[in-house]
């Protein structure tokens, strides 16, 4: 009777009959399956209620108990499809995969009961069912992830910098003005679009069309020297190539200008000479007697008196002695002259002038010149030759300054040299761009078996004492540099959040990864209840969990991002995890409906 009303579609007597058979016979597996048929009712999974789907599972778990059947196997590997799944959900037990390896060792009887009584809408899960039923290929429609189809493994990448041009060899590609393809600057050679697949996430890679490993075997090298955090700095500290050094020119001395200076204070000093030899404040002179005894000139007196009269004896005692008054008188005044005046120079009696004083065997001496013995003589002297002490003094200043110039901006073009080679060294030996993205990339993922430490998913979950395991639905991870940044800002920090699923609540934590540290920082936590979420949606480029909001990254600045349905991808394929909005808000919302 169950079976007459399942195929009259009146689902609720069906399963009223269903459920009486299995009371009455309790060892019988079909009543099992075609009860768990019932309890879907034709819908699609997405109506089904939750508690109906752990219905559904105990029940067909209880059949294969008694017996395995390919319907069985595959009708449970639809509800995990398109429940779990479909919806974001974590999967218990064997995944859909698994399930339909096993019933294709299995006689394909009754398969058409589940696509008549059920609503499929995955289009892998019908494929797989008419797949076993022979009704389609084994490689037909089964995807990249079909049974007995090997994934490729041996992706290329190209940095488009170093990349040589196929056609003339030049090294180095760029971007065309489509910003699409990638050209050869001296040919024009462009990258074919089916070839190649341009990534344009700020790091401007090409990649080659095959899949799905992302790294290469010989990027770990790269991944293993970027382990050290010295080498990480290194990228940022010489990440551009140093210019060869611009040589200062040394400044030149200025003889000339010196030179010039002197003659205009010699003519200065000269000048002031002039005025104090013209007024006596500094200098002074003295103009002696001829040098002869009393009685020459007693005797040249008479000489000239005698053709006029004779001197009687008393009148050449008065002239004796008038004459000896005055030898005394001339002495004395050449003595005073001598006790307060320097003697700088003299006349002889061919009015020649001689600098210094004269000597004992000179000849006669006409005129004295002498500076005066008194205190403002230092004062007028000073200020006589004070244009000669000032250029000397200027002269000596600049001349040092002009050396101790020379001198440092050597040292300076010596310096700048010797930082250019070493800044050029490090330059050449700093890491690639491609290896510090090949390191962000596993230290975001969990497989990373090259980077001992990472996995902010893992991280996060670990603080806080949260079990992978037990949580009802996929991890939500996602990682973004800031969209508004530019150049290393790129690299040099990441954010990324995580959001899990608990029993009664969903939890977000948001981080920032300074991609330097080898450790990730504390991570702000928000807590939501299901029973007190309002509504969870995505709108504006935002995942709202009512009061929590998580702005989604671009595709133009995400980083990672777990494929949950690619298998050949062994670095960031999960089934725990998920980078997928949607797929999270679905299982989302699967757990607030029923809360």
């Amino acid at each position: 009777m169950g079976l007459l009303y399942m195929s009259l579609k009146n689902y609720e007597l069906a399963q009223r009959n269903f459920r009486d058979a299995i009371d009455q016979s309790p060892f019988e597996a079909d009543m099992y399956y075609y009860y768990s048929l019932s309890l879907i009712g034709g819908r699609t999974f997405k109506d089904v209620d939750s508690k109906d789907v752990k219905r559904i599972e105990e029940y067909l778990n209880a059949a294969m108990g008694m017996e395995t059947k390919c319907k069985y196997l595959m009708l449970l590997m639809a509800v995990k499809q398109e429940y779990y799944l479909a919806n974001g959900l974590k999967i218990q037990g064997e995944t859909p995969d698994k399930l339909y390896e096993r019933a294709l060792e299995y006689a394909p009887d009754g398969l058409e009961e589940i696509t008549e009584y059920t609503a499929l809408r995955d289009g892998e899960t019908i494929s797989k069912i008419k797949r076993a039923q022979g009704l389609e290929e084994e490689d037909g429609g089964g995807g990249k992830n079909a049974p007995g189809k090997e994934p490729s493994l041996n992706k290329k990448r190209i940095d488009y910098r170093t990349a040589i041009c196929p056609e003339c060899g030049h090294k180095g590609l760029r971007y065309n003005n489509s910003l699409l393809l990638l050209e050869c600057p001296d040919c024009e050679f462009e990258i074919d679009e089916s070839d190649y697949e341009p990534v344009q996430d700020g790091f401007a890679f090409a990649y080659a069309y095959e899949k799905d490993l992302y790294f290469r075997e010989d990027e770990k090298s790269d991944v293993k020297a970027l382990l050290d955090r010295g080498q990480r700095e290194q990228l940022f500290k010489f990440y551009n190539e140093p210019s060869y050094p611009e040589k200062i020119s040394k400044p030149g001395y200025s003889i000339f200008e010196r030179i010039w200076k002197l003659a205009l204070n010699v003519v200065l000093t000269f000048i002031i000479f002039i005025i104090f030899a013209l007024t006596g404040v500094l200098f002074t002179d003295y103009k002696p007697f001829p040098d002869k005894t009393v009685q020459q000139e007693l005797n040249e007196y008479a000489d000239r008196t005698a053709k006029t009269k004779k001197l009687n004896r008393q009148e050449r005692a008065a002239k004796y002695a008038e004459l000896k008054q005055d030898s005394i008188a001339s002495a004395q005044e050449k003595a005073d002259f001598f006790a307060n005046a320097i003697i700088i120079g003299y006349d002889d009696s061919n009015s020649d002038f001689h600098w210094g004083k004269p000597s004992e065997n000179e000849a006669v001496i006409t005129l004295y010149e002498g500076i005066k013995k008194e205190w403002t003589s230092l004062l007028w002297g000073t200020l006589l030759f004070l244009p000669i002490i000032i250029w000397l003094i200027v002269t000596i200043v600049k001349m040092s300054s002009i050396s101790a110039e020379r001198k440092r901006i050597g040292l300076t073009n010596k310096e700048n040299l010797d930082y250019y080679k070493f800044a050029l060294d490090m330059f050449e030996k700093r890491p690639t761009i491609k290896g510090y993205r090949s390191y962000i990339y596993h230290f975001l993922s969990d497989a990373n078996t090259w980077v001992p430490y990472g996995d902010p998913v893992g991280t996060e979950l670990k603080r806080n004492g949260i079990d992978e395991a037990d949580l009802r639905g996929k991890s939500l991870f996602l990682n973004y540099y800031d969209e508004n940044d530019s150049g290393m800002s790129l690299l040099d920090a990441v954010y990324y959040v995580v959001a899990v699923l608990e029993k009664d609540c969903v939890k977000v934590f948001k981080n920032r990864w300074e991609t330097e540290d080898e450790q990730l920082g504390e991570s702000d936590e928000k807590t939501a209840y299901y029973s007190k979420i309002p509504s969870a949606s995505i709108e504006d480029g935002c995942l709202n969990i009512g009061d929590i909001q998580i702005v989604l990254p671009e595709n133009s600045c995400n980083i990672f991002a777990y494929q949950n349905t690619d298998k050949g991808d062994k670095i960031s394929y999960s089934q725990d995890r998920t980078s997928d909005p949607k797929e999270f808000l679905k299982a989302l919302n699967k757990l607030i409906t029923s809360h």
